[in-house]
């Protein structure tokens, strides 16, 4: 209810808000205003607003008037463009050729775009870490073998030691053994 006041008071042929319009642009504003609010109310039907005094009214059956006219003019021209010297567009199907061009760059365009990637991987940062990377697993266990292997020999070693040693005690006793 109040946006009905706040309309009223703009657009009253009195106000201020209205100074730069003539008074029969005013004048007619309220008068639809009114009529409106009377439609809204149920004083008035919306049928009886198409009298002289609705300028908004006539100005959106114009608009539908001349929006009809145009679209029959279109019915009429069959739909075809027709340029300003008599030209007329047109397509065959022998143009499929234009379509395999443009198919054909833009897949060349993607494969340039994509092809360093897919093709040459060793430029990128992550292959060559990982090439550092299995570089270094590589060194890691050349050297764990050879550790190993150094030290199975060491322990063979003490093994072949420590059988001679206890060859030679065994010994040992039994020439004591035979001696007493």
């Amino acid at each position: 209810m109040s946006e009905d006041y706040e309309l009223v008071r703009v657009h009253h042929p009195d106000s201020l808000h209205g100074r730069d319009l003539s008074p029969l642009v005013r004048r007619h504003r309220f008068q639809a205003i009114t009529a409106a609010y009377d439609v809204l109310r149920g004083k008035r039907s919306a049928a009886s607003m198409n009298g002289p005094g609705d300028i908004y009214r006539q100005e959106i059956e114009r608009r539908r008037r001349a929006q009809a006219a145009y679209a029959a003019s279109r019915m009429r021209s069959e739909h075809a463009y027709q340029h300003p010297s008599g030209a007329q567009w047109s397509a065959s199907a022998d143009d499929r050729w234009k379509d395999r061009i443009i198919l054909f760059v833009g897949l060349m365009a993607l494969g340039a775009g994509l092809g360093p990637a897919l093709v040459w991987p060793s430029y990128t940062a992550s292959y060559q870490a990982h090439l550092t990377a299995s570089q270094n697993l590589a060194a890691a266990r050349r050297e764990a073998r050879e550790h190993g292997e150094e030290r199975r020999r060491e322990i063979s070693k003490r093994v072949k030691e420590y059988k001679e040693k206890e060859a030679r005690e065994q010994a040992e006793r039994e020439g004591k053994a035979g001696v007493a």
